[in-house]
């Protein structure tokens, strides 16, 4: 991967090479895209701004991590990401 550092704008990833630009968008925004209980666990997606991998040479920037089974799920962009999202809502309110 060329670069791993990424700002989101209008929901699309976008390379950032700046370390500290990156930092300060990293701290300044609201990178949570999905958020939802369901009894005692809570489903939470987010944009994670780092590649910690990629699915098909494309860097996986979102991921939804359920609590407290900690299990996580990473997405390549924003609407499979809030769709990813769903499906675990879904799945955890049939249960």
């Amino acid at each position: 991967m060329k670069n791993q550092r990424y700002i989101l704008k209008n929901n699309e990833p976008q390379p950032c090479e700046d370390l500290v630009e990156w930092a300060m968008w990293m701290g300044e925004s609201n990178r949570q895209i999905a958020r939802d209980e369901i009894g005692d666990v809570r489903v939470s997606t987010a944009f994670i701004g780092i590649a910690p991998g990629e699915a098909d040479g494309v860097p996986a920037l979102f991921e939804t991590m359920v609590f407290p089974s900690n299990s996580v799920q990473r997405y390549t962009t924003y609407q499979q990401a809030l769709a990813g999202h769903a499906q675990i809502v879904r799945a955890l309110s049939i249960m």
